[in-house]
């Protein structure tokens, strides 16, 4: 576990530096307010978009009106489940794109040709 930690923290670090290095080629001066302009629209993003991996939550086996039973009862059981969405279709996907009004799926590697 420790050296895939070390192993993303490496390439993190790596991508940060590479991404720093372009900022200041690209808009020399101006660099620390690009810089600052894309911490903001990080944070913008961060509060707006919410893309949950699971869900964890408490399943309970309870009674046919709902009511619990008890820690002490044979039929007592509970326990934390994490529940996953499968998106159909996967709307998330980036080298293709669904157009639900024609119900198609568009592959953007072949819109420029």
């Amino acid at each position: 576990m420790d050296e895939v930690l070390y192993q993303v923290n490496k390439q993190y670090m790596a991508a940060a530096g590479n991404i720093n290095e372009q900022i200041d080629d690209k808009f020399n001066e101006s660099a620390d307010d690009v810089r600052e302009a894309n911490k903001n629209g990080a944070s913008l993003l961060k509060s707006a978009l919410c893309f949950p991996i699971g869900l964890t939550m408490r399943a309970e086996h309870v009674m046919d009106d709902g009511t619990k039973y008890d820690v002490d009862d044979l039929a007592y059981w509970e326990e934390n489940v994490t529940l996953m969405v499968d998106m159909e279709p996967d709307y998330l996907q980036d080298d293709k794109f669904y157009d639900p009004e024609q119900d198609i799926w568009i592959d953007a590697m072949k819109i420029g040709d």
